[in-house]
């Protein structure tokens, strides 16, 4: 649980410090738009005449702000993270005395319910909602900022977004519909249950085994078809030759019990 959450992190700070030197540049050169030539000259109001000068600067300051957010709290849970040192504990517990190893266990339960009961895991999970809010932050100070420039460009950008924003919404909404769709994440999973609380369906995970559960007989057929098809081990495969040969064998069994006469 520890390593998969440090390997998750570390993922979201890498693509916090790209992105944000990414939208710097962009900073360096919208700061100069509110520059005003004479102290008299009022600076622009936000939906002013020239009010996309501020509109720019506030959603591009606001995405960096977002995303050196999203990477102290990562650095932060990694911090929190190394003092839960389970592994340690049970480490120099297990050459010892068998109450050392239950004093292991014991810390071990407190400081897990520790992680949870100040919601750690939520807060990791939460995480990419940050960086989802830079993105889109960056993305509608770009269109707004060539809107202003090139009107051509600024419809094919405000394209490409809308594709990407409608794709992304899109996998992230199917899990909510089905339990077959790979695309999991923190927050489709908690919109999943979400939708299915609201239905009064059981929660995600319940759900997939029971899928699982009502078609064994076929992911069981499948499942021996792939073995035969990519093993490379004569054992294996005979193993799955035979299982499978079972598997037919007792299928039709069960079809000639349930034919009436």
């Amino acid at each position: 649980m520890i390593t998969t959450w440090n390997k998750t992190l570390d993922v979201r700070l890498l693509f916090s410090g790209i992105f944000s030197a990414i939208v710097m540049p962009f900073i360096v050169e919208s700061y100069k738009l509110l520059e005003t030539q004479s102290s008299s000259q009022p600076s622009p109001s936000f939906f002013g005449r020239d009010g996309y000068k501020v509109r720019v600067n506030a959603m591009w300051f606001s995405s960096l702000i977002f995303s050196l957010v999203a990477a102290m709290l990562s650095i932060h849970c990694k911090q929190w993270l190394d003092g839960y040192g389970v592994d340690l504990v049970f480490a120099g517990a297990a050459s010892g005395c068998p109450e050392s190893l239950a004093k292991a266990c014991r810390l071990r339960q407190y400081r897990y319910q520790g992680l949870h009961v100040y919601g750690i895991p939520s807060l990791i999970d939460m995480l990419p909602v940050l960086l989802y809010t830079a993105l889109v932050l960056f993305a509608i100070g770009l269109i707004d900022f060539l809107w202003h420039l090139n009107e051509v460009i600024a419809i094919y950008i405000s394209c490409l977004c809308g594709i990407v924003v409608v794709a992304h919404v899109g996998s992230t909404l199917v899990p909510c519909f089905t339990t077959a769709s790979p695309f999991k994440t923190p927050l489709s999973n908690l919109l999943g249950n979400m939708s299915r609380k609201v239905r009064g369906a059981e929660p995600l995970e319940k759900e997939e085994m029971n899928d699982v559960r009502n078609r064994k007989d076929c992911l069981d057929e499948i499942g021996y078809k792939w073995l035969m098809e990519h093993t490379r081990s004569e054992e294996v495969y005979l193993e799955a030759y035979n299982a499978h040969k079972e598997y037919l064998h007792l299928r039709e069994l069960s079809k000639a019990k349930s034919v009436p006469g």
